[in-house]
């Protein structure tokens, strides 16, 4: 295993940041971590390299505590932060030839050249950093984070400012670089990058994991409720709504979404429902997708127990 994050808690200062968080990243697997700002996603990350040292609960990167291991243990770990310093006045193999020597690794110009090929910037070797585009931007960054072939890549919002058909692009070489047997830990509000690229899939809503599993399918196949649209005649009895065997989850039109437990079987939970008043003219299974997962999972004030998909 390659990142193993194991129910840890951490706190800056007295204030509680992460109180739950679950994750494992193997070898050639693309693990995205998903969730609102200030889910606790980069902090998260600064704890997965070793930057942060948890109270409670485990961290193992390629088998070692990163936080006592110190700067060893990110040597075979490439890191992109959310917000990138560039020398503006370097160019793009200046600068990385720079970096490569700020962190000690050993670059040939033929690495520098390869990374800048992988990202898309080889016509742009020498191109100024301060001529570059948000788009090249990123770009460098994760041309520098991939600099020594790292065992894992850390990247935090990697296509943040990107169009469409640039976002397919970072996907594409992200999808490249896990074939090759990298490790990829993806911190992102992106559904679309998720749903592309990913191979495993987590969500973190309040410095918890509250769901994961091994495929964005795996969560619309298996999502913490069952949903079904409702069309009804009429509306809702006044009911306390605590104690329906379904939960209100919103309205699509002239439909009534609502999500049932699983475990119960669908022709006793309308039966009771009608029994209680509810005019049901016809129920319809919902799909359940990751936008609707995500929605579900996001909306409640108090977080969910964590769940497997």
């Amino acid at each position: 295993m390659i990142l193993d994050l194991n129910r840890v808690k951490l706190s800056i200062g007295a204030v509680p940041i992460l109180h739950d968080v679950s994750l494992r990243v193997a070898t050639g697997e693309i693990y995205g971590l998903v969730g609102p700002k200030g889910a606790g996603k980069s902090t998260t990350l600064a704890t997965a390299i070793g930057l942060l040292k948890p109270w409670l609960g485990e961290v193992k990167l390629l088998g070692r505590d990163p936080a006592e291991a110190g700067p060893a243990a990110r040597k075979e770990v490439g890191v992109l932060p959310e917000r990138n310093g560039f020398c503006g006045w370097m160019s793009a193999e200046d600068y990385l030839s720079f970096y490569a020597r700020l962190c000690g690794r050993r670059s040939t110009r033929t690495d520098l050249s390869s990374a800048l090929e992988l990202v898309g910037l080889s016509t742009f070797a020498t191109t100024r950093t301060d001529a570059f585009t948000q788009n090249m931007r990123q770009r460098l960054g994760l041309a520098r984070a991939v600099l020594g072939s790292p065992r894992l890549l850390v990247l935090d919002e990697p296509t943040g400012g990107m169009d469409a058909s640039e976002r397919r692009e970072i996907h594409d070489i992200l999808i490249s670089i896990a074939r090759g047997g990298t490790a990829i830990l993806l911190l992102t509000e992106s559904l679309e990058d998720i749903e592309r690229v990913c191979t495993h899939l987590g969500f973190i809503v309040a410095g918890r994991t509250v769901a994961e599993g091994m495929l964005a399918e795996s969560f619309a196949d298996q999502g913490p409720r069952c949903r079904f649209r409702l069309r009804l005649s009429g509306p809702i009895p006044d009911d306390d709504p605590t104690s329906r065997p379904a939960r209100m989850i919103g309205r699509e039109g002239e439909w009534t979404v609502v999500g049932v437990d699983p475990a119960r079987r669908a022709d006793e939970i309308w039966r009771e429902l009608m029994f209680r008043g509810w005019p049901i003219v016809e129920i319809v299974r919902a799909n359940q997708g990751l936008q609707e997962l995500y929605a579900e999972l996001t909306e409640a004030s108090s977080p969910p127990g964590r769940m497997a998909a």
